[in-house]
């Protein structure tokens, strides 16, 4: 009996390495020569490439300028996305007592007697 030959898997990067979520070659159309050609010239980061002016990375990198638009796009959008990721949830603002600015304001406008009286008439008259 012939013994089955195995079939060889290649793989593009090896799974050890990872490339960090900052780097250029996440942006489409960034291959190896082309992230080492950003890199040479001082874009060797998303943000970096996603500020670039077409020209300057034209000139400076050796791409035609409508490919340098197109990479600088498709920085930008992958660059909100991970400054998207690092912004801390929204915080409720709270004043020095402990209370919240929305509550403070809210307790300030009730001690005022024609401002309560407005609330009753609206509340009465409107939603009932």
């Amino acid at each position: 009996m012939a013994q089955k030959k195995k079939k060889k898997v290649t793989r593009k990067r090896p799974p050890t390495k990872r490339t960090p979520k900052k780097a250029v070659e996440n942006v489409q159309g960034v291959g190896g020569v082309t992230a080492e050609r950003l890199r040479k010239s001082g874009f060797g980061t998303i943000a970096k490439l996603a500020q670039a002016d077409p020209g300057r990375l034209a000139e400076t990198t050796g791409l035609n300028k409508s490919l340098a638009k197109k990479l600088i796009s498709a920085a930008r959008n992958i660059h909100k996305e991970i400054l998207a990721e690092q912004l801390p949830a929204k915080k409720k603002m709270v004043t020095e007592e402990g209370q919240t600015v929305r509550g403070k304001i809210i307790a300030e406008a009730m001690k005022n007697e024609e401002f309560r009286r407005r609330v009753v008439y609206y509340v009465v008259n409107e939603l009932f």
